[in-house]
């Protein structure tokens, strides 16, 4: 068994989420090359750096076949590191442009002239950068779009059972909402929600 790793969406740094949680020291930053290693003979192939991976960049091949098999699939996929650092949604944010905290609630969406939408979340809800969709696709520049971690008091004032949730706002009022993750297979979906109720609103 070997562990593969997809360089061609890992951001390659030293606090790589698979270093951290490997227990046996196989995985391991290169201060030399600059570049995450792994050693195979310390590796006793528990799967901790697979599942810690947020991108699925990590693979666990089982096999020589399946080896290549993976090699292959990384060989053909079209995707590079720059695809998974943009700000998307149903993930935690990536910059400080759209991330708010609750104390700048009425200054960034309540007092907007423009329909608001908040996207609200919790670290458990969080699902992976491959999966979630780029907000660009999403909203167009007549729409406030911010984003803000929330505590079960906040879910419980505006009536939200599910994380993540959309909310739109039109001055300063919840109007719509949307709740749970929508991934990529379902952006279209998801389009035609938000679509509908900027639409009706």
């Amino acid at each position: 068994m070997s562990i593969v790793i997809n360089f061609k969406i890992c951001d390659n740094v030293p606090d790589c989420n698979g270093i951290r949680h490997c227990p046996f020291g196989a995985f391991y930053f290169d201060e030399s090359e600059q570049t995450i290693k792994i050693d195979n003979e310390k590796c006793n192939n528990c799967g901790r750096c697979v599942k810690s991976c947020f991108v699925g960049a990590i693979r666990l091949a089982k096999t020589k076949e399946q080896e290549q098999q993976i090699q292959e699939e990384i060989k053909d996929d079209p995707r590079t590191v720059n695809d998974l650092f943009v700000d998307r949604y149903g993930w935690a944010p990536i910059s400080t442009i759209f991330s708010i905290k609750e104390d700048e609630l009425e200054k960034a969406i309540l007092r907007s002239t423009k329909i608001a939408v908040l996207e609200v979340y919790n670290e458990s809800s969080i699902e992976c950068l491959v999966k979630s969709i780029p907000v660009k696709e999403l909203f167009d520049k007549d729409v406030v779009y911010r984003k803000m971690p929330v505590d079960a008091n906040f879910m419980q004032k505006h009536n939200i059972t599910t994380l993540p949730t959309l909310l739109f706002w039109k001055e300063g009022k919840i109007v719509s909402k949307i709740e749970g993750f929508f991934d990529n297979y379902q952006k279209d979906e998801l389009k035609n929600l938000i679509t509908q109720i900027l639409k009706d609103i």
